[in-house]
C-alpha cells in the first residue's frame, strides 16, 4: 500500500512539473475566483424566498442570464482576437463583480433583468478569455495537460462555493452577492497586477499559418468537435436536474446519499484527471474523444440494469471519467486548430457549446422526465451519446488525427 501510494504521488507529481509561472498564477487566481462563486445555487431561493416572485418571474429571469451567458460565450472570444486576454478577463471580472454587488439593491424588476444579464455576459465572457490566456502561457505539447491542470482549481473551488455560500444565506442571502461580487473585484485586480505583462509572445506554434485567417464557423471538424462537446455537456448536466429526482423516485435514495454519489465527480477528478491525461501522452486524441462518448453512452444505459446505489455509482464513475477525457483533450485541440489571430473566437464558440448546454439541459430533461419517463431519457441520451461517439470515431479514420 505504501509502494502504491509512493507511486501515485510521483505520478501525480511528474503530471504537475514542466508549467511555467504564469500557468500556476492563472490557476491560483481561478482557485480563488472559484471559490467565491455561490450565486448560482441560491440565487433562485433569493429571488422566491427573500423577494417573494413566483415561478413564472424567476424563469424570465433566469433566462436574461441564460442570454447573457451565450452571448458572453461568444463576444468573449471575440474580445480576446481583439485586445490582450488579460485586458478581457479583467474587464469581465471587474464588471461581474460590480454588477453582483448591486443586484441586491435593484428596486424593482427593469433594473433586475438588466443586471441578470450583465451578470451573465461578464461571467461568461471570463472563460474564454481564461482559455485564450491558458494556452498562451505553455507550450503545444503541453496543452491538454494544462486544460486538465486548470480544471483541479475549478473543481477544488465548486466544493468549498457552495459551503460558504449556505453560510451566508443563514445570515443574509444578499451577502451571498456581495461576497461573491468582492471576490470577482478581488480577482480581477490580481489578474491585473500578476498576470500583466507574463503573458508575452506565444511559444512556438503547432498549427499552419494560414489557420489565422479561417473562421471557427467553416472549419467542420471543429464544429463537430464543438457539437459533441455540447450534446455530452448537455447530457452530463440532466444529471444534475432529472437525475437527482431519478435517484430520488427510482432508486429510493435520500439527499445524503445523493449528495455522496455526485460528490463522486469533483473527487475523481481531482484526484485522478492529471495522471490520466498525462498517460495519454501525444497520443492521437480523437479517438480518445470518441471513447469519451461511448463511457457516456454506457452511463446512461447502467441506470437502466439495476436498482440502487451500486448503479449510480458506476454511472456517475463512467461520464465521470468521459469528461475526465474529453475535456482537456477537447480543448487542447480546439486550441491547436486556431491561430494565434483567431484562437478567442474559436474558445468562444467552445465556451458557447458549454452556455447552451448548461441553459437548456434542465428544462429539456424535466420535461421528457416527466412526459416520457425515466427509461426514454436515459434511452435517448444512450443513443444520443453512441451516435457522437461514432461520428467523432469516423472522422479520427478520416482525418488521422
Amino acid at each position: 500500500m505504501t509502494r502504491l501510494f509512493g507511486t501515485y504521488v510521483r505520478l501525480y507529481r511528474e503530471a504537475l512539473s514542466g508549467f511555467p509561472r504564469a500557468t500556476w498564477l492563472l490557476a491560483a487566481i481561478t482557485l480563488v475566483h472559484r471559490m467565491g462563486q455561490m450565486v448560482l445555487l441560491f440565487q433562485t431561493l433569493y429571488f422566491k424566498k427573500v423577494l417573494g416572485f413566483d415561478e413564472a418571474v424567476i424563469g424570465s429571469l433566469l433566462l436574461c442570464y441564460g442570454i447573457g451567458n451565450a452571448v458572453g460565450a461568444y463576444f468573449g472570444g471575440w474580445l480576446c482576437d481583439r485586445m490582450s486576454a488579460v485586458t478581457v478577463q479583467g474587464a469581465a471580472l471587474a464588471i461581474n463583480g460590480a454588477a453582483l454587488i448591486a443586484l441586491p439593491l435593484a428596486p424593482d424588476l427593469p433594473p433586475l433583468f438588466l443586471l441578470m444579464a450583465l451578470v451573465g455576459v461578464a461571467g461568461t465572457a471570463f472563460r474564454p478569455a481564461a482559455s485564450t490566456l491558458l494556452v498562451s502561457t505553455c507550450p503545444p505539447a503541453r496543452r491538454a495537460q494544462a486544460f486538465a491542470f486548470f480544471r483541479l482549481p475549478i473543481n477544488l473551488g465548486c466544493g468549498l462555493g457552495p459551503l460558504i455560500g449556505g453560510e451566508l444565506a443563514e445570515i443574509d442571502y444578499r451577502l451571498v452577492f456581495w461576497v461573491e461580487g468582492g471576490v470577482c473585484l478581488l480577482t480581477a485586480v490580481l489578474v491585473s497586477i500578476l498576470l500583466r505583462g507574463r503573458v508575452v509572445a506565444p511559444v512556438e506554434e503547432d498549427v499552419a499559418p494560414e489557420n489565422d485567417t479561417r473562421s471557427p464557423w467553416r472549419d467542420r471538424l471543429f464544429l463537430l468537435l464543438v457539437f459533441n462537446t455540447g450534446m455530452l455537456a448537455f447530457i452530463v448536466v440532466q444529471w444534475f436536474t432529472a437525475g437527482t429526482l431519478f435517484l430520488d423516485e427510482e432508486f429510493g435514495m435520500s439527499e445524503e446519499e445523493i449528495g455522496r454519489v455526485f460528490a463522486l465527480n469533483p473527487l475523481l477528478i481531482v484526484l485522478f484527471e492529471m495522471i490520466l491525461v498525462q498517460s495519454l501522452g501525444d497520443r492521437k486524441r480523437l479517438p480518445w474523444i470518441a471513447g469519451s462518448g461511448w463511457l457516456v453512452s454506457a452511463s446512461c444505459f447502467v441506470l437502466l440494469l439495476g436498482v440502487g446505489w451500486p448503479f449510480a455509482v458506476f454511472s456517475v464513475t463512467l461520464w465521470t471519467v468521459a469528461e475526465m477525457m474529453e475535456s482537456p483533450l477537447t480543448g487542447a485541440f480546439v486550441a491547436s486548430r486556431a491561430g494565434r489571430a483567431n484562437r478567442g473566437r474559436y474558445m468562444g464558440v467552445y465556451t458557447l457549446s458549454y452556455s447552451l448546454a448548461h441553459g437548456i439541459a434542465p428544462a429539456t430533461a424535466v420535461w421528457i422526465y416527466g412526459e416520457l419517463g425515466p427509461t426514454a431519457l436515459w434511452t435517448i441520451a444512450g443513443v444520443v451519446a453512441a451516435i457522437l461517439a461514432l461520428a467523432v470515431g469516423l472522422a479520427a479514420r478520416r482525418h488521422d488525427l
